[in-house]
């Protein structure tokens, strides 16, 4: 039997199994960020500089907008908020960092936890701000190798996508090709595992590290270097970008296309790199530098419904 027809042979196995199975990956995912003893606030003095629960991503009103989205996804999602990240503490899906206030640096010890998280096969979504809240921004994609660097006090800005095939920038919720940022900022340093999806006046403002980038079954991490691109008063000119970048955090790994539904078309990715595989190759679910049955188990699996 040559290859071609044992691949024709799979594809309408995986047709006929999947449309028997039909199970569902949707909801129960649960969002990790800072409490009000380490995230920014205005503060009676006008300042956000001091701490508070404003722009804490799960409690403060700055978030309301973002967070109402992420319901529309999923109405399961839990939020939890921590003071401090532990290996007890850090225990959900996705970790999303809103901005700390000035002086609450992650630890090195919190640093090593947030690294091991993604390692192990969570999401990040890590934001960066001004020069005011520079070093604390850095402390927390320092332990990814990548670095925040420089700001304009410029408002509003048109930020632009630079790799339109991203999952990002066109899926599952419609295509991005410019957002707005209310201020310039930028990251000065993609580092070992960072790939740029966009660009502002100042350099790359947004770009993710792929899944098993960091190690076999590591997770996704997806910065950018404004934090309130997603606050309410800019959100309704980033709906769809948010949304994109929340499914791309909690799909399913199998969910090749990013399109919010594991089928044919994530079965076809497969068959298509059946074999051996470079690194980071999409089709290599399992992450062991080959593309075969078990990739091939893994998507039948999740076949159907899967965000």
């Amino acid at each position: 039997m040559t290859n071609t027809t044992i691949r024709a042979t799979l594809a309408i196995l995986a047709t006929l199994l999947g449309s028997l199975l039909l199970p569902t990956r949707v909801g129960a995912h649960t969002i990790i960020s800072f409490d009000e003893t380490r995230s920014s606030g205005t503060g009676s003095t006008g300042s956000a500089s001091v701490t508070g629960t404003f722009q804490s991503f799960v409690l403060g009103s700055a978030y309301e907008s973002a967070r109402a989205g992420i319901m529309t996804i999923d109405p399961s999602t839990s939020f939890v908020a921590v003071p401090t990240l532990t290996e007890q503490s850090l225990v959900g899906e996705v970790f999303v960092s809103g901005l700390l206030a000035q002086g609450q640096d992650l630890s090195s010890a919190e640093q090593a936890v947030l690294f091991n998280f993604v390692q192990n096969g969570g999401a990040a979504l890590i934001f960066g701000e001004l020069d005011t809240f520079l070093n604390a921004a850095n402390s927390m994609i320092v332990p990814f190798d990548m670095a925040f660097d420089g700001s304009l006090f410029q408002s509003p800005v048109i930020a632009t996508i630079t790799d339109p095939s991203h999952p990002i920038a066109k899926e599952p919720f419609g295509t991005v090709v410019t957002f707005t940022e209310a201020f310039v900022t930028s990251i000065g340093d993609l580092g070992s595992y960072g790939h740029s999806i966009a660009t502002n006046l100042l350099g790359d403002t947004l770009a993710v590290i792929p899944r098993n980038a960091i190690a076999p079954g590591s997770g996704p991490v997806v910065v950018y270097s404004d934090s309130t691109v997603f606050i309410n008063n800019n959100l309704a000119d980033n709906e769809v970008l948010f949304k994109n970048t929340i499914a791309h955090l909690t799909r399913c790994v199998t969910d090749l296309d990013g399109d919010g539904e594991v089928g044919i078309v994530d079965f076809l990715v497969v068959l298509g790199s059946w074999g051996l595989c470079p690194p980071l190759c999409q089709a290599d679910v399992d992450g062991d530098g080959d593309v075969g049955i078990l990739d091939f188990l893994l998507v039948l699996a999740d076949w159907g419904p899967c965000i």
